[in-house]
């Protein structure tokens, strides 16, 4: 198990066996490389599109590297695949929206379904307050969709409030009311 000094170096960027190197034990090496490949895609994308300042491309390695360690380290312990699943379902989802299936049986979509190439808001059921919301001087996209209740709920989302979500479902801001 090993892990790469530094994840860029100017204009290039260190992205999953290039980045890490992890055993086969606990098994999250090729998770580690597709989140790695998503995060950093979207932010070319982003700086590319003008969305965004070069800037974001710094956050790359800020936050895809405490992953690595981690998933660096828990495959080179003996007990790496045995550890708390809380301990893991953590550091997998580094901070992310859950997953929560909505619609009905045979329809069914995710919440990570509604997350577009932009910026997402996701409000309660009733986005009355939401639906006039006018984003204007935004450079990037932002789409708004409502969800139940109980997904609500599990989003933290409260009465009228709303969640501001980046396309790797990162939650960037949040509004109780």
């Amino acid at each position: 198990a090993q892990i790469a000094a530094s994840y860029r170096d100017r204009r290039v960027f260190l992205v999953g066996d290039a980045a890490h190197r992890v055993t086969p034990r606990g098994g999250t090496g090729m998770n580690t490389a597709i989140h790695d490949g998503h995060d950093i895609a979207w932010k070319l994308a982003w700086v590319l599109s003008n969305w965004a300042g070069p800037g974001l491309l710094d956050s790359y390695e800020t936050e895809r590297r405490a992953i690595g360690l981690h998933n660096t380290a828990r495959s080179a312990d003996p007990n790496g695949s045995q550890r708390d699943s809380a301990d893991g379902l953590a550091v997998d989802l580094a901070g992310r929206i859950p997953h929560v299936w909505l619609g009905r049986t045979g329809d069914q979509f995710s919440t990570l379904d509604l997350l577009g190439p932009g910026l997402t808001v996701l409000t309660g059921p009733d986005p009355v307050t939401w639906r006039g919301a006018s984003f204007t001087g935004a450079s990037t996209p932002i789409d708004v969709h409502s969800v139940d209740n109980v997904t609500a709920r599990v989003l933290g989302i409260r009465g009228d409030g709303a969640i501001l979500v980046r396309p790797d479902g990162q939650p960037v801001g949040w509004w109780p009311t």
